[in-house]
């Protein structure tokens, strides 16, 4: 544990093991129409009454968490490169596709169906957990984490954070407006993406330190064996 600890702080560890057992609950809760799923019913049908699947507005937000992720991914790859913030990019590349991927395939095995009302059409893959938000979770939260470590000015932070959290839960209520997911799809996405995030960024912490340390070790053998290395 101590070993664990000096790499992870142990409130994010906390948060973790927190955002994992809300997750697992919620997913059971789900599969057996708990007291938290029964309140998804009467949620889409207040907004359907509402009339909301019919906002443009809501319609085109909704993209920020769809076919803009890889293109956004892509271009955060490219600032990091011209940063010189290299250690990121294993970060990055397995929180936010490898991430999206596991989402996919969870989706698959939870098999649980989507809102459906007659005069709507209904999307037939399954919906749990929302991969729209999802995608917006790992993305933004990348940059959160990001803004946290990297910018300097207090207030600076603040904005970042605030600009990012905003945008992903914008992407969560277009999913939950549009009635292409339950509320539970919604939170299920934000509870294990922000567990996934946490783990990745301490794990890409832990292998940054490992490479360095064994980086360094080679270079002091070499310089043992053959004093002219320079």
């Amino acid at each position: 544990m101590r070993l664990l600890f000096s790499i992870i702080p142990r409130p994010a560890f906390t948060l973790l093991c927190l955002c994992s057992a809300l997750f697992f609950a919620l997913t059971a809760d789900a599969r057996y129409q708990g007291l938290i799923s029964r309140l998804d019913r009467p949620i889409s049908e207040r907004l359907h009454a509402a009339g909301t699947a019919n906002s443009l507005f809501l319609q085109a937000g909704t993209e920020l968490g769809g076919g803009a992720i890889s293109g956004m991914t892509w271009a955060v790859a490219l600032v990091l490169v011209l940063l010189r913030r290299w250690h990121y990019l294993p970060f990055l590349g397995v929180a936010v596709s490898l991430g999206r991927a596991i989402n996919g395939k969870m989706q698959a095995f939870f098999a649980r169906p989507r809102p459906s009302f007659p005069d709507m059409e209904v999307l037939t893959r399954p919906g749990f957990p929302s991969g729209h938000t999802a995608a917006a979770a790992l993305l933004f939260g990348f940059l959160i984490i990001l803004a946290l470590r990297e910018l300097r000015s207090k207030e600076a932070k603040i904005i970042a954070v605030g600009v990012a959290s905003a945008a992903i839960l914008f992407v969560g209520w277009t999913r939950i407006a549009l009635l292409v997911h339950h509320t539970t799809d919604v939170i299920g996405s934000l509870l294990w993406c922000t567990a996934w995030l946490v783990g990745c960024h301490y794990g890409n912490i832990a292998a940054y330190r490992w490479s360095a340390d064994n980086v360094e070790a080679w270079g002091r053998a070499a310089m043992q064996k053959d004093p002219r290395v320079p």
